[in-house]
């Protein structure tokens, strides 16, 4: 399937979603886990479910609410219940740098801000959670004013 026919695909069934959803009067965070299930369920979860499920989870932060709680009913629908328990015990640790210790290290506010964020917090998932402050700043002296 290529990207147009996935972004049709995914129209239209959001659209029944919002029909169903003012037929069965579904709360809007049923109406939000059914969009999180259509979106992720075709995902690939490697042989790594609960790093797959660890990284979502980051990916997602602050950006889906009660994202753990939707990503244990994607674990659900696609089979993988092994990995619920192990993933429950788990919590996304606090990333070690943020948007002030970046503007404090001189990265300038803006655009330049959120892409280092991105860039950084892509470094944090790949060392497995586990960089320090000091190694992601070192990385952050790529978007500091020249």
């Amino acid at each position: 399937m290529n990207e147009k026919e996935f972004s049709d695909m995914f129209f239209f069934v959001r659209i029944q979603i919002y029909k169903m959803r003012q037929r069965l009067k579904i709360s809007n965070f049923e109406l939000s886990m059914g969009l999180f299930l259509m979106l992720h369920r075709e995902d690939d979860l490697g042989k790594d479910t609960l790093r797959y499920c660890q990284d979502l989870t980051c990916d997602t932060a602050g950006k889906e609410p009660k994202n753990k709680e939707k990503i244990i009913e994607l674990l659900k629908y696609t089979g993988h219940h092994e990995v619920i328990d192990s993933f429950k015990q788990w919590n996304l640790p606090n990333m070690p740098v943020n948007g002030v210790t970046l503007l404090e290290a001189g990265v300038p506010r803006g655009r330049k801000l959120a892409i280092a964020l991105d860039a950084l917090r892509k470094k944090w998932k790949e060392s497995n959670y586990t960089s320090t402050r000091e190694q992601l700043l070192e990385h952050a002296a790529d978007f500091v004013k020249k």
